[in-house]
């Protein structure tokens, strides 16, 4: 058994020990601060982030409905249509 006096942490631990600390405070104290500060932009913020990942998700969701056609409509004509229709916006 080891003393804690001891325990000799690696560089790359250090290293990923503070940057585990960073984003996990920052995700927490970021908006304590904001909404002492201008808690509107703070809002608009979490709205702007919220509407912006509902569209990331929308995006991954279509390719996936796109990939799970081209299994079931193998070798058919309605594939090229369903792509062309799917991947045109």
């Amino acid at each position: 058994m080891t003393k804690l006096s001891e325990t000799r942490l690696s560089t790359w631990q250090l290293m990923l020990i503070s940057t585990g600390g960073m984003l996990g405070s920052g995700w927490l104290f970021t908006p304590y601060y904001g909404f002492q500060m201008d808690w509107g932009m703070v809002i608009l913020a979490g709205a702007i982030a919220a509407t912006l990942t509902i569209l990331i998700g929308l995006s991954f969701m279509k390719f996936v409905v796109y990939c799970q056609l081209v299994v079931v409509f193998q070798d058919s004509w309605v594939l090229l249509m369903i792509g062309t229709y799917l991947l045109s916006f």
